[in-house]
């Protein structure tokens, strides 16, 4: 039955050999167009089991506090200009769809409010130990309210007094003193944080917020040329994922054209004919092209393990080519046309 196949295959490659060449080169090309879109998704949770608790505990968080990333706005210039500059470009960020939100002051009065949560322990049982014994002088009858006219303690002192506290983390910022500085800001520079409404571990959104972004920083210097002197940069998780995905999608590259080079040479040397060397590699190209296209209809990613098999693909897959080849010489050097050759090839390789 295998055979009988084989034979009628053969029968229907010598009879249209230019319709199969111009097929196999379509169909790449078309198949191309998705593979160039297959995304590379580097999140490592996705490796894990979705039955582990780590993972169900982030799927749960990322449920509700939203998946969307984090880009960090870095403005690098005189400090006048940077936060005069930051307050267009908020304008022109809020306009962006997937901008879900834009931090750029210190929330001064959350600090203020809850100066408390600064005290250290050995401070807060200082606080607790006066307020006991003041507690204790009450019920000995001493009244706080005339403490400042007659003094009710024995020690000569009012233990309910914390002003020695206060002026500890007064003098280090943290209490009551309001700092004067609104903005995240250093020397020369001053930070912003956009919450972006985009996934995180999506590479073709995540690459266009980051575009919309760089894009609005260039339309508030356009409009005034006081900002020529100020640079504007991103960072932070969003970024780097796209940055690191990028470089990974290089690399990647790098592998296949290496490993079709070096398959290509050996080929090449082992021949002697540079025929041998197209006839194994166009299959091999578009073998591998076509499994990545079915990677992205039934899958539509792969992951930082499973990107790196194109070039195990290829080098798994040249074997039959070598076989194929080589059989069709041997028919060929024993006197056989080139049709019987490769009927024979077709229907005899095992």
């Amino acid at each position: 039955m295998a055979k009988l196949f084989l034979s009628h295959l053969a029968r229907f490659v010598l009879r249209y050999p230019r319709l199969i060449l111009w097929a196999a080169m379509g169909m790449t090309l078309v198949l191309g167009f998705f593979v160039v879109r297959l995304q590379l998704v580097s999140d490592t949770t996705a490796l894990l089991p979705a039955s582990f608790e780590s993972v169900k505990n982030l799927k749960r968080l990322k449920d509700e506090f939203g998946q969307g990333g984090l880009a960090i706005g870095v403005i690098e210039g005189p400090y006048a200009e940077a936060t005069r500059f930051l307050g267009e470009l908020k304008g022109e960020l809020l306009k962006i769809p997937e901008v879900g939100g834009i931090e750029s002051r210190k929330p001064l009065d959350f600090f203020m409010s809850h100066g408390a949560l600064f005290l250290s322990e050995e401070d807060l049982r200082e606080i607790q130990g006066r307020i006991l014994k003041a507690k204790q002088a009450v019920r000995q009858g001493a009244n706080p309210v005339f403490n400042g006219v007659l003094n009710f303690y024995e020690d000569g002192e009012d233990p309910f007094h914390f002003d020695d506290i206060q002026k500890k983390y007064t003098e280090r910022g943290l209490l009551p003193s309001r700092p004067t500085e609104p903005y995240y800001a250093g020397e020369d520079l001053v930070v912003f944080l956009v919450r972006a409404k985009v996934p995180l571990f999506d590479l073709f959104p995540a690459r266009s917020f980051i575009e919309k972004l760089e894009q609005a920083g260039d339309r508030v210097v356009g409009r005034d040329k006081a900002y020529q002197g100020v640079a504007l940069h991103y960072t932070g998780d969003l970024v780097n994922y796209v940055e690191e995905t990028e470089r990974l999608q290089k690399d990647i590259l790098w592998v296949i054209l290496v490993v079709t080079v070096l398959i290509g040479l050996v080929l090449f040397l082992w021949y002697g004919r540079l025929l041998a060397v197209v006839v194994i590699s166009a299959p091999l190209i578009c073998g591998t092209v076509w499994t990545a296209a079915c990677t992205y209809f039934l899958i539509g990613h792969i992951n930082i393990v499973t990107s790196f098999t194109g070039g195990g693909l290829m080098g798994l897959g040249s074997d039959y080519g070598i076989y194929l080849l080589s059989r069709f010489f041997e028919e060929s050097e024993r006197g056989l046309s080139f049709d019987e050759a490769v009927m024979r090839t077709l229907t005899c390789t095992s």
